[in-house]
């Protein structure tokens, strides 16, 4: 698909490709992973990624205008949320706060 781009905003557990993330290390093997599945099908593509908290709108902002080169978006998957593995009442006001702070628009 010439072209074609698809934006993955956050990664976590689970998900199998992404440009966005604070983690690093998974950005890298990420990156690797989708280069090598690409290759064995013959085909070729470019993964860009970028180590960012997208509650940090400055950083987010200046990596969407990065992202704008590629021309023509088709998908953008916005996956940013915080695992906290208990249930929601149990949340603390500083943690729901966190949450919509990162779930909230980029602007």
């Amino acid at each position: 698909m010439p072209g074609k781009t698809l934006i993955v905003l956050e990664s976590g557990p689970g998900i199998e490709v992404s440009i966005a993330s604070r983690d690093k290390d998974r950005l890298e093997n990420d990156q690797n992973r989708v280069l090598e599945a690409v290759q064995e099908r013959g085909c070729s593509c470019q993964v860009m990624t970028w180590a960012c908290d997208l509650a940090d709108s400055p950083k987010a902002r200046s990596i969407l205008a990065d992202i704008e080169k590629f021309g023509s978006i088709e998908c953008v998957l916005f996956n940013a949320a915080r695992e906290a593995g208990k249930p929601p009442l149990e949340e603390t006001v500083e943690q729901i706060e966190q949450d919509f702070q990162v779930r909230k628009p980029i602007g």
